[in-house]
């Protein structure tokens, strides 16, 4: 539009003789090619009206497959690093052989595991020593679970109050945090201490874990549960 005002101001100022000479098919074969390249510098820059309905459909079917009461991932996956699995220092561990879970506190100071084990009594059964204890795995306010298992072998454990050592049955059992699953030997001791029922030791851990301190429940206890449901 500016240069169709420029030319014509230019053509008007002109003195009458030389308008006459100006070659007016020229001036409008210049405008004409002006005019073309105005139209498709604007077409390159501005949608065309398919492009502009297609990005408009496609839009509206973005926004209707959008959930917006899912603002997070329905499945996290598990946290892993060098071919090791990420624990928290606390997590919840299935017990699969007593069809228990349980909050567990991680402690890589100690070899063997321990439970929190109640009134524990050990008594003869077909000529083996069997233990039964009890467990309260959902705070000291619950029931007390009783459970039986026969004993593996006995280790001596310092008490933490008098220093003094005193024998304690070991059990095995499967325990599970996450998608780690191992046979491990846990020492039933009362420590009365209603921390945490379970401490997971180092003979669990070695080779398939690291612990990350910072945190807590890195490991998805459903994991663990589809474990459990397999040995039913």
């Amino acid at each position: 539009m500016k240069f169709y005002l420029i030319c014509l101001l230019w053509l008007f100022s002109l003195p009458q003789t030389a308008t006459a000479a100006v070659n007016r098919a020229e001036l409008k074969q210049s405008l004409t090619q002006y005019q073309r390249q105005v139209d498709q510098a604007f077409r390159s820059h501005c949608p065309s009206k398919q492009q502009t309905e297609q990005l408009l459909k496609q839009l509206a079917l973005l926004n209707f497959n959008v959930d917006p009461n899912k603002n997070a991932a329905e499945f996290c996956p598990t946290k892993s690093f060098d071919n090791k699995i990420v624990l928290g220092l606390l997590e919840v561990v299935q017990l699969n052989d007593m069809m228990v879970s349980a909050q567990a506190m991680i402690d890589t100071a100690k070899k063997l595991s321990f439970l929190d084990a109640r009134d524990i009594e050990i008594y003869k059964k077909q000529g083996q020593k069997w233990v039964r204890f009890g467990l309260k795995t959902k705070g000291e306010t619950q029931p007390t679970q009783l459970f039986e298992r026969p004993i593996l072998r006995f280790t001596q454990v310092q008490q933490s109050v008098s220093g003094s050592l005193v024998r304690r049955p070991v059990i095995k059992t499967k325990v599970t945090i996450g998608p780690h699953q191992k046979d491990t030997e846990v020492v039933l001791n009362s420590r009365q201490q209603g921390d945490y029922p379970f401490w997971v030791g180092r003979d669990f851990i070695e080779d398939a874990a690291i612990v990350d301190i910072s945190s807590t429940f890195l490991q998805s206890s459903e994991q663990a549960e589809h474990h459990l449901s397999k040995n039913e």
